[in-house]
C-alpha cells in the first residue's frame, strides 16, 4: 500500500499570509494524526507547485513566507518518506541559470525533497511495514513556453514550439511508465493546464498558455495525477463524466478516480468559492486499486460587494453587509462607482464604512469605478 498527500497551490505571500500558515497548519495536523501511535509514515507528500506567490512578478520570497514554508516542512519530514515539488508559475525561477526560490527546500532533506524545475523522472524506494516497495515518479513544472520552446531549437512560433516539446516529453513519460514493473507505482506531478479545465467562475483557460489533453494525460498510465495550477479542486476533465456513475464520489472528493487538480489550500482571488482541502490516495499497484479521501480545509470566503457614491456617502446592499454580522472569516471587495470629481470625497468617506463592518470581516479591499462627464450616469444602484 503506498499512501499519497496531495497538496495544491499554497501560493505563500503577503496576500492573506496568516489564513495559508492556518490551512499548512491543519495538513500538518492531519499527517500528523494518520502517523500516531506507531502508523506508517506518508510515502509521498506532494506540493503540486507554487508554493510561493510573487515570483511570477519576478520578486524573490520574501523570508517570513520562505520561514513559514521550512517551518511546515520541518513538521512533516518525522511522518513522510518523500517529498515532491514542480515549479509552478508563481515560484521565482532563472532561465539562465536553472536556479530558484525552491531549490533551498531540498537542502532540509537531501534525497527526500525532491524539487523539479525541469521535467524529471525518478523512482522513490519506500521503506514498507510488510516489504519494500516502489513508486516512478514523472514530474511536469509549468511549462514555460520559452524554455520549452529551446527543446525544439528556439524558432518559429513560442506557442506551437511550446507544444510540441510538451508533447515530446508527455511521450517520454509515457515510455518511461510502460517500462515500470507491474509492482510499481506510477504517479504524475504536473502543475500546468488541462484542456476543459474550468475556474471558480466555471471558466475555461483556453489559448492562455500551453494545456495538455486530458486524453493525453490518461495514455499516460500512471495511477495517479497530483495536478497543481488551478484554484478550483476537480477532476481531470475527462473523468467528469465518470461522476455521473458513481454518485458517491460526490460525496468523497471533488476528485476523479484517476486524481485531477487538488486546488489551493486557501481562498487566493476573490471569485473563488471556499471550498479548498487536500487529498490523501492510497494505492496499491499490483491490484491497480485506488482509494482517495478528500480533507476539507478552512477558507474565508471572498465576497465582491457593489455600491456607489451618492455624492455624500457610500451607498452598499445593507441586506448583504448584514449577513456577514454573524458566520465564518469572510474578505470583502467594496467595489462602487462615483463621479471623477468626487472621487477624493468618496476616499475620505471610506472610514465610515469600515467603521461599521462586522467583526468576522478580516479583509476590506476597496475598488472606485470612476465615471466621467457625459460617459454615463454618475451613480449606478447597487447590484
Amino acid at each position: 500500500m503506498i499512501t499519497i498527500v496531495h497538496v495544491g497551490d499554497i501560493q505563500m505571500g503577503r496576500s492573506r499570509r496568516a489564513a495559508k500558515i492556518r490551512s499548512l497548519a491543519a495538513v500538518a495536523d492531519e499527517i500528523e494524526d494518520m502517523t500516531a501511535g506507531g502508523g506508517a509514515p506518508v510515502d509521498v507528500l506532494v506540493l503540486a507547485g507554487d508554493v510561493y506567490d510573487e515570483g511570477h512578478m519576478g520578486v524573490t520570497a520574501a523570508p517570513e513566507d520562505r520561514n513559514a514554508i521550512v517551518a511546515f516542512l520541518c513538521r512533516v519530514l518525522p511522518h513522510v518518506q518523500h517529498v515532491v515539488v514542480p515549479y509552478g508559475n508563481h515560484d521565482l525561477w532563472h532561465p539562465s541559470t536553472g536556479e530558484g526560490d525552491l531549490d533551498e527546500l531540498a537542502v532540509l532533506a537531501p534525497g527526500r525533497i525532491h524539487v523539479c524545475a525541469r521535467p524529471d523522472t525518478f523512482v522513490l524506494d519506500l521503506d514498507e511495514a510488510d516489504e519494500p516497495t516502489r513508486i516512478a515518479v514523472a514530474v511536469m513544472p509549468y511549462p514555460r513556453r520559452g524554455a520549452l520552446a529551446a527543446v525544439m531549437g528556439g524558432e518559429g512560433d513560442l506557442m506551437a514550439a511550446g507544444r510540441a516539446a510538451m508533447a515530446q516529453i508527455l511521450t517520454g513519460f509515457q515510455t518511461w511508465f510502460a517500462e515500470a514493473p507491474p509492482d510499481v507505482g506510477k504517479l504524475y506531478v504536473g502543475h500546468h493546464a488541462v484542456a476543459g479545465a474550468v475556474t471558480d467562475n466555471g471558466q475555461p483557460l483556453i489559448g492562455k498558455e500551453i494545456e495538455v489533453a486530458s486524453e493525453d494525460l490518461t495514455e499516460l498510465g500512471a495511477d495517479y495525477y497530483a495536478l497543481g495550477h488551478i484554484h478550483a479542486p476537480q477532476p481531470l476533465p475527462g473523468e467528469m463524466s465518470l461522476r455521473h456513475d458513481h454518485p458517491g464520489l460526490e460525496d468523497l472528493s471533488p476528485l476523479g478516480w484517476l486524481g485531477g487538480y487538488a486546488g489551493s489550500i486557501t481562498t487566493c482571488n476573490y471569485g473563488e468559492k471556499p471550498n479548498k482541502g487536500f487529498a490523501v490516495v492510497e494505492m496499491e499497484p499490483e491490484k491497480r486499486e485506488l482509494s482517495m479521501r478528500w480533507v476539507p480545509l478552512p477558507a474565508p470566503a471572498l465576497v465582491t460587494i457593489e455600491g456607489r457614491y451618492d455624492g455624500e456617502r457610500l451607498v452598499f446592499d445593507d441586506a448583504i453587509l448584514a449577513a456577514f454580522r454573524e458566520g465564518e472569516e469572510v474578505g470583502v471587495k467594496l467595489r462602487y462607482t462615483v463621479a471623477v470629481a468626487d472621487v477624493a470625497k468618496a476616499r475620505a468617506a471610506r472610514a465610515a464604512v469600515e467603521q461599521d463592518l462586522p467583526e468576522n470581516v478580516v479583509e476590506c479591499v476597496w475598488e472606485p469605478r470612476p465615471i466621467a462627464p457625459g460617459s454615463g450616469p454618475s451613480t449606478v444602484a447597487p447590484r
